[in-house]
This record gives structure tokens, sequence and C-alpha cells, in this order.
């Protein structure tokens, strides 16, 4: 059996201004064995749920593509972490690359919520393959959302992770988001001021 710390696929717990916590971690439970393969271990999917749980996770974001991870993984992730009272939301970006104006769009559906559990000192868990580009980049542009500069926001996410934030362009991506603003500290919740 495996240590319990060893199926947790958590890489950052970060606090965020104003209440609130965001959790980034790989796909949990996707195991890759030794000849490449990879698999789906239930007993790592449940160790970190309950990880998540106890945390108090309020929102699921999945950011993997389904290409990223073994057949039907989304939908068997989806119900598990509904069977846990956790709320599941799939906004999914390219691996190494930056959200498009469609993510955009959805995000804006989805950025209030956000907004309204982490007020409520619940936390978000922000996951991709491996639990640091996506979720990093994602986790970022909340705390900037939230108040931060986009370089305290990287290094907030970094500090806690140091693989957080993969790609040069996923770093621009924050800039670029961060320019569209007046001022970050206006578009808590209410998406771009």
């Amino acid at each position: 059996m495996a240590d319990v710390d060893d199926l947790i696929s958590i890489r950052a717990t970060v606090d965020c201004p104003g209440g609130g916590r965001l959790v980034t971690l790989g796909a949990p439970g996707v195991t890759i064995d030794p000849r490449g393969e990879i698999w789906v271990d239930p007993e790592g999917i449940d160790e970190t749920l309950a990880a998540l749980s106890a945390c108090g996770a309020g929102l699921f974001l999945f950011l993997a593509r389904d290409r990223d991870c073994p057949p039907g993984f989304r939908a068997l992730l989806r119900r598990r972490v509904r069977q846990r009272g956790i709320a599941f939301a799939a906004l999914p970006i390219d691996d190494f690359s930056a959200p498009g104006a469609a993510w955009m769009q959805a995000w804006g559906r989805l950025e209030g919520r956000v907004s309204a559990l982490l007020t409520g000192d619940r936390a978000i868990a922000l996951c991709c393959s491996y639990g640091a580009g996506r979720s990093g980049m994602v986790a970022a542009h909340i705390l900037n959302a939230r108040g931060l500069s986009v370089e305290e926001a990287l290094s907030t996410v970094r500090r806690a992770f140091p693989e957080s934030v993969e790609s040069p362009l996923q770093e621009a991506w924050l800039h670029n988001q961060n320019n569209d603003r007046a001022d970050p500290r206006q578009s808590i919740g209410k998406g771009k001021a």
C-alpha cells in the first residue's frame, strides 16, 4: 500500500487576499507506470478529494483537456467530485498554453461564483494534468483579480510550488490580462473593470 501523501496530487495551497484559498493540483489518481502507460488509481482520487473536502473546497475547476487524461476520466472525476459535495466545472486549456477568447467568456460566467466562494472563506481547486502550468496560471490570474500585481501573484504561486506557470506564453497572458484593467483591485468578482 502506498503512503497517503504519495496518493494526493495537491501541489500548493495559497491564501487569497480577502479570504479563501486556491489549491493547485494534478489530475487526481492519474498515474504513469514505468512503461509509460497511463492509468487511474481510485485510491488516489479518493485521498485527493478527501484532502480537498478537508480544506473547504467549494469548486473543482478542471483545466486539462480530455486528451491529457485516460478515456472517460473527466466524467469519472466529475461524478466523484460531486459525491463529495463539491461543485465541478471544466474550462479546458491546451497544455503549456494560455486561455483564448472563448475561455475568457466562460470564465466571465464563473468568476462571480469563484469570488463569492473565496469571500466566504472557501477553497477553489484548480486542476490540470500535473498541477503547475495551467493551474498556476489561473491561480495567479485570480490573485491578480483580487488585488495582487501580476508579479506578486506569480511570486506567490511560485513560492508555494516553484514549477507554477510553466511557459512564457502563460506569463505573457497574465500580463496582458492585467493590462486590460484600469485597476485589478476593481475586478473582484465583476469581470473586467
